[in-house]
């Protein structure tokens, strides 16, 4: 496995487009965009994109249980 490495910008940009194309409206979108770009650059890689795909199973489906 390889990584690629992304400017702050890159990771706000790939989230927010991540998030808008699986159902999430653009407010929360933007707020959780700019959470995981924060996250990513505070070192809490934990918290950043990593949770992404979480993210967008509670998007697909609200209901389920953390």
């Amino acid at each position: 496995m390889s990584t690629v490495p992304l400017t702050l910008s890159e990771i706000l940009e790939l989230a927010k487009k991540t998030l808008l194309a699986n159902g999430c409206d653009e407010e929360n979108a933007s707020i959780l965009a700019d959470t995981i770009m924060r996250a990513e650059r505070d070192g809490s890689v934990s918290h950043g994109l990593f949770r992404l795909p979480l993210s967008l199973i509670h998007i697909s489906e609200p209901t389920r249980p953390y």
